[in-house]
């Protein structure tokens, strides 16, 4: 087996001798000394790149985990519009008021499977307290009154209803 080399720092023993005066005097550390320090410094200065290397990496993942995030939350909003419009559709709007109305609607709010199945009956429901004229509500209809007969049928009535008529020549 190879023998692994310390990438550990060391610390260089200097050698100091007393000077007169208290002063220390320097000495040039030995070729041993050095070459270790040396090899320590290379090993410490590849473990950077590498790790750089490997940061770097990381942070691309990381920007394509944040596109394939707002990729997926654009395809859940496009989905929730669809099921708003088709939910809308079947609560008795025409494909355009839908699609103008559903620009109203709180989608946030609303979850939606993959399927685009959802609980829009809230949201249909203020809607419609908002606007009862687009679902049919709040139009009361009088019945229709004919009196076409009026002058030649001894002053026979129509009502417009079979029924209503037969109840009416009483």
């Amino acid at each position: 087996m190879a023998e692994e080399e310390n990438t550990e720092p060391t610390e260089v023993e200097e050698d100091e001798t007393q000077e007169e005066g208290g002063a220390t005097e320097w000495s040039p550390p030995s070729k041993e000394e050095f070459e270790k320090v040396k090899r320590t410094a290379e090993a410490r200065k590849a473990d950077m790149a590498k790790l750089r290397k490997e940061l770097g990496e990381l942070k691309a993942k990381a920007g394509k985990t944040e596109e394939s995030a707002a990729t997926v939350a654009a395809s859940q909003k496009a989905t929730k519009r669809i099921a708003g419009m088709a939910a809308l559709v079947e609560a008795g709007l025409t494909r355009d008021q839908a699609k103008d109305l559903v620009a109203m609607m709180k989608l946030d709010e609303i979850d939606v499977d993959e399927d685009g199945d959802g609980d829009f009956e809230d949201e249909i429901e203020r809607l419609k307290k908002k606007f009862p004229p687009l679902f049919g509500e709040g139009k009361k209809t009088a019945p229709r009154i004919s009196t076409k007969n009026r002058g030649n049928g001894g002053g026979k009535t129509t009502y417009g209803n079979p029924a209503l008529d037969a109840m009416m020549q009483v």
